[in-house]
């Protein structure tokens, strides 16, 4: 069990909140092993490490020129927890079992960002504000 399962674990996250000692946690047990094992596998990895360098550009042209309001819509109805179902879903029509598995880790983490905001009073960091 990783130290990172329960909204409690904060040791050596930025400003100690459980969203971001889970938001590591997604890295560590989801993404890289499953990266190490695409890569065991011979499978190719979700983004490229660098650019085909027997292209002259980087650049491609748009296949989408115009955008409507549909394409603004928040994925599940608006809600976070809509948004984590919608990945799911999006993620098992791709084939990725285990990235569509790894939507239990984003959950946890909407849930710990709903605590945190009730616990938060809206006060501004004075080294963050000072800083920019």
């Amino acid at each position: 069990m990783s130290s990172t399962d329960s909204p409690t674990a904060t040791e050596g996250t930025i400003g100690g909140e459980p969203s971001a000692a889970l938001s590591g946690a997604v890295f560590d047990d989801v993404i890289a092993p499953l990266a190490e094992r695409r890569r065991a596998e011979g499978a190719s990895a979700y983004v490229p490490a660098s650019g085909d360098a027997g292209r002259g550009t980087y650049f491609e042209t748009p296949g989408m020129t115009r955008m409507g309001p549909e394409d603004f819509e928040f994925p599940g109805g608006g809600r976070a927890t809509g948004l984590v179902d919608a990945l799911a879903a999006h993620w098992a029509s791709l084939d990725e079992p285990e990235l569509a598995a790894a939507t239990e880790h984003f959950q946890a983490i909407v849930d710990a960002l709903r605590i945190e905001a009730v616990r938060a009073d809206g006060s501004v960091d004075i080294f963050c504000y000072t800083l920019f």
